[in-house]
């Protein structure tokens, strides 16, 4: 606005044209407008004494138009538009209206009021300036009056009370004023708004109860920075609002919240000050405090890999975000499936860990198999702890099986999970009958080659069907399988639970299933469909009946069981 071009700028309307200050009427609305715009008069302060001394003598020049002009147009609508005081040019936001009832000047996109003679008085409405940069603005919603209040008559009465006007210096905080109340809404403007930026009302009845969303939003105007809103009263006697802006910086977390908890310059990734590990933008996410501990999630990533051959376990994980100060890992062992387990803690400052499992022996009545599981916890410098992750056993579960009769009177075994590092399917024969009694030596494995699996089966030899007897008398197998990598390394034994030896040769019924197909699909005869013979009946007491024939419906066409409704039949001892 420093580059004015004043001689331009009255649009051709000189000095001579209109006494200093006097108001035109007549056609006022054809006087040409001033070219400032919003932006110039927003830059009034930064004149120099010289271009402000021109911009005065400008509007002196200029005529005016009365406020009864613009009170209305033709058609009777109360004219809008953005108007700016000439007194508190630079200081005030600019205004939806005209508040002192002033004539006014016409800017290129804008009005300027001529309102040096007119005093603003405070009526007492109470604003609190929040460093969040939220504002309150309380006041009883049948409170002091405002521009267009209600009278008894329900007759909305334009006031000319300006007085709430006398604002402070806005720097960044926004400002809420009430304009209009009445039964069933109450509307204002909020000051100081950034174009396109989300503006949240909240509202409560009781001061001394927390603020409350009820999803009343609105967005800051694109031409002013001022934005109007309207909310429901229905059913209150008393409402206390307050405006929050959902403006964010750079790092995407809204600047109220930041300004609430003392952040600035944040990266909304990084860990927050209380060492929970949680980043500020979880934190935000969760609605919760960043500069309180809150116990973050378990550990992540909890894998246990055995290693037979040196029966060592190797127990690994993901570092834990946050100020960890170790973390305890627990190892739980069973001798047996059910029995008492024996549990025990290490404190490990890294994130890995080699366990011992040559003290561990294996449950040889579940098939071997290794007893033994893993869980994990952090723990912080404040002295809390996560919850455990969950347990993580030594030996996973991988194959699946069922052992079924097959072709030729031998039995097949169906797999079903072999990992892609499996080199064999190991079938695992506990009998459980010699085990109870301490004799391990009727057990036995045999081993089927990943490689000749085919279609997830295998033909089992008949050699390895378990023996019927034992030295205690009937022998009783249980049979698990589990797959074995090149290194030897076993997965957890999977019972078998349908073990369907074969005792008779499997039956070959593809000719029995042709021919009964073939019954299905017959056609029916030229003569008829299903034709019944009985014989003549000439027992007494029954009437006698001479031979007979019974044809089903000639439109017969698909297999079935039909009822048969003829006579009774007498074979001599019964009827049938």
């Amino acid at each position: 606005m420093a580059a004015f071009g004043l001689a331009a700028l009255a649009g051709g309307v000189g000095a001579g044209d209109s006494s200093p200050g006097e108001n035109q009427t007549g056609a006022t609305w054809g006087t040409p407008p001033l070219a400032f715009t919003s932006a110039d008069l927003g830059g009034v302060n930064w004149l120099t004494d010289e271009n402000l001394t021109n911009f005065l003598a400008v509007l002196a020049a200029t005529p005016t138009i009365p406020y009864a002009d613009l009170a209305t147009n033709s058609a009777g609508v109360q004219v809008s538009g953005t108007f700016y005081s000439l007194q508190h040019l630079g200081e005030w936001p600019p205004l939806p209206f005209d508040p002192s009832r002033s004539a006014v000047w016409k800017m290129s996109n804008c009005f300027l009021v001529d309102d040096l003679g007119v005093k603003y008085d405070s009526i007492g409405k109470s604003r609190t300036k929040l460093s969040s940069g939220e504002s309150v603005f309380v006041d009883a919603v049948s409170g002091p009056p405002s521009f267009s209040d209600t009278n008894s008559s329900g007759t909305n009465v334009e006031t000319s009370d300006v007085s709430f006007l006398n604002y402070v210096p806005y720097g960044t905080n926004l400002y809420l004023a009430q304009v209009v109340v009445n039964s069933s809404y109450a509307s204002g403007i909020i000051s100081n708004t950034t174009p396109g930026v989300r503006l949240e009302l909240q509202y409560t009845f009781d001061l001394t109860q927390p603020w409350q969303s009820a999803d009343w939003y609105v967005y800051g105007a694109p031409a002013t920075n001022w934005t109007a809103w309207s909310v429901p009263v229905v059913g209150t006697s008393n409402l206390f609002l307050r405006v929050r802006s959902w403006a964010v910086d750079v790092n995407g977390l809204p600047i109220w919240w930041e300004q609430q908890y003392g952040l600035t310059n944040v990266d909304a990734n990084t860990q927050d000050s209380a060492g929970d590990g949680w980043t500020l933008y979880q934190k935000y996410a969760l609605g919760v405090n960043p500069n309180t501990f809150y116990t973050p999630g378990t550990p992540q990533g909890l894998t246990v890999t055995f290693n037979q051959s040196a029966m060592t376990a190797a127990v690994s994980w993901i570092p834990s975000p946050g100020k960890v100060v170790n973390y305890t890992l627990e190892k739980s062992y069973q001798a047996h499936a059910g029995g008492t387990a024996q549990v025990n803690d290490y404190a490990i400052s890294g994130t890995s860990y080699q366990d011992s499992i040559s003290g561990n022996s294996p449950d040889v009545a579940n098939g071997n198999a290794y007893n033994v599981t893993y869980r994990l916890k952090a723990n912080y410098q404040n002295g809390q702890s996560t919850s455990w992750t969950p347990t993580v056993p030594l030996q996973q579960t991988t194959v699946a099986a069922a052992i079924v009769p097959g072709a030729s009177g031998m039995s097949t075994i169906v797999t079903m999970g072999v990992p892609a590092n499996a080199a064999l399917v190991q079938l695992v024969f506990i009998d459980e009958n010699a085990v109870s009694n301490k004799n391990n030596s009727y057990n036995y494995n045999e081993d089927i080659p990943v490689g000749s699996i085919t279609n997830n089966t295998y033909p089992l030899p008949t050699g390895w069907i378990p023996r019927a007897t034992d030295a205690y008398g009937n022998a009783n197998y249980a049979i698990f399988a589990q797959s074995v990598d090149a290194r030897g390394n076993s997965s957890a034994p999977n019972l078998i639970t349908a073990t369907n030896w074969a005792g008779a040769s499997f039956y070959d019924g593809r000719q029995q299933l042709k021919d009964n197909l073939v019954f299905q699909l017959r056609e029916a005869s030229s003569l008829g469909a299903i034709s019944l013979y009985f014989p003549t009946n000439e027992a007494n007491p029954y009437p006698v009946e001479t031979d007979q024939w019974y044809e089903y419906p000639s439109n017969y066409a698909c297999s079935g069981l039909y009822p048969f409704t003829g006579p009774e039949y007498y074979d001599g001892a019964t009827n049938v």
